[in-house]
Formats: structure tokens, C-alpha cells, sequence
């Protein structure tokens, strides 16, 4: 609850400090000037700690309640990731131990706006994936060749290199794809334009 200066007598808003009636507009200005005083606070403290967060404050009208959030990767890039095709696809017990480690492992490393795996800034050759990964090739194989089977990935050759990519109607890294991988899984039975 958001403690005031402020005070409601027989429906009217009144300011205890002035004594005086305040219209609703000023009893709004009143109220946020008050939730970012107490964010500025909790700023100061997180400082004192020597945390760069930052506490951002919102305040629900409705419930007459704020919450905080706190920021604390400020110098982070951070994509969405949605994955909620792919949850229900997970839950249905079809894919095999390995293929959802493979999908566990690379998901996080999503880019966007091409839904490309990228491992250190560049494709992952075969033998880069296997590190994170922590299997040995030949189960490696058969779980990127059932990812196929599935839709959920594809593999392509670019510049002398292999790109692996995510299907964007079950894992994206973005409400944004780019034009050519759309195009690699536009057929895809994932598409909802396909359905």
C-alpha cells in the first residue's frame, strides 16, 4: 500500500501537510513524487553496497500498490527469447534424451535477429558445439539429424562454414526474424500459416 502525505475524508482527498483539498490530478503528482523518492532511496543503497542496479518503480492504481524492479545488467545485451512452441513440443516425450540436451545447451545462444547458433561470435564448427554439449560425435549426429527430422533446426552451409538454425516458430530470439530465415522453415508444419 502507498503510504501518503495525503488523506481521504468523506470522498475528498485532502493534503495534511497544507490543509488544503487536493483535485485528482494533484493527488496523482503527489503520490508519484513520493514512489520516486522512495526509488531514489533504494538507489542510494544499492550504491552504498556497491551495486549498479538501478530500482525502477511502478505503481499499480488498481491496487494502490507499486512494486520494484531491479535492474542488474546494466551493461548487458539481452534478446527475448519465446519459446513457448517449443515447451509443448518438449512436453510431449517425442524427442530423445540427447536432442533435448542439444536444444537445453543451444537455446540460450539464440542470436537475433537471424535465430542463428552463435558460439563466441561465429557459427560453431561440429566440433565447437560438442564442448558445451558434452557428448561424443556419433550421438551428437543422430541428435542434430532428429532436431531436423522435427523442424526444430536447420543446417546450412555459408561461407565455407555450417549455420545452425532455429526453427522461429517454436524458439526466437526476437519478435523480429530475418527475411532468409523465415524463408528456411516458411514451410515448416510449426507455421501457423501452415496449420
Amino acid at each position: 500500500m502507498i503510504k501518503t502525505r495525503s488523506r481521504i475524508i468523506r470522498a475528498k482527498l485532502y493534503n495534511q501537510q497544507i490543509g488544503g483539498e487536493l483535485t485528482r490530478k494533484d493527488a496523482k503528482v503527489a503520490i508519484h513524487q513520493e514512489v520516486m523518492e522512495h526509488a531514489k532511496a533504494g538507489n542510494e543503497e544499492l550504491r552504498k553496497l556497491g551495486l549498479r542496479g538501478d530500482i525502477r518503480t511502478t505503481v499499480n492504481t488498481r491496487r494502490a500498490t507499486n512494486s520494484h524492479r531491479i535492474s542488474i545488467k546494466t551493461d548487458y545485451d539481452f534478446n527475448k527469447l519465446f519459446r513457448v512452441g517449443l515447451g509443448e513440443l518438449m512436453m510431449e516425450n517425442k524427442l530423445s534424451k540427447n536432442a533435448l540436451c542439444v536444444i537445453g545447451t543451444l537455446s540460450s545462444s539464440v542470436t537475433f535477429p537471424t535465430n542463428a547458433i552463435n558460439l563466441h561470435s561465429s557459427y560453431p564448427a561440429f566440433e565447437d558445439l560438442r564442448a558445451p554439449i558434452g557428448m561424443i560425435p556419433a550421438p551428437l549426429k543422430k541428435a542434430l539429424a532428429e532436431l531436423e527430422d522435427f523442424e526444430i533446426i536447420k543446417r546450412t552451409r555459408e561461407g565455407g562454414q555450417y549455420a545452425l538454425y532455429f526453427n522461429p516458430f517454436l524458439i526466437c530470439a526476437g519478435k523480429l526474424v530475418e527475411k532468409d530465415t523465415y524463408l528456411l522453415f516458411k514451410d515448416s508444419s510449426y507455421n501457423p500459416a501452415n496449420v
